[in-house]
C-alpha cells in the first residue's frame, strides 16, 4: 500500500455509518543478521527467531 495509509473501520456503536481511523504506517526492524523482520529485541541486536535461535541454540 505505498502513498496510502491503512484504514480500520470501526461500527461496534451501532451508528448506521462506520467510524474510519486511519492507522499509522507500520516500521519494520531488520533482523542484525539476515535482514528479515527482527521479532526479538535485546541488548545485542535485534533479530528474527531463525537468527536469534541460531545464536542461542546452535545445532551442532
Amino acid at each position: 500500500m505505498k502513498g496510502k495509509s491503512p484504514a480500520m473501520i470501526d461500527n461496534c456503536f451501532g451508528y448506521n455509518d462506520p467510524i474510519v481511523e486511519l492507522l499509522p504506517e507500520q516500521i519494520m526492524i531488520p533482523c542484525e543478521e539476515c535482514d528479515q523482520e527482527a521479532l526479538i529485541f535485546q541488548e545485542e541486536g535485534n533479530f528474527c527467531l531463525e537468527c536469534w535461535q541460531q545464536r542461542t541454540c546452535p545445532i551442532v
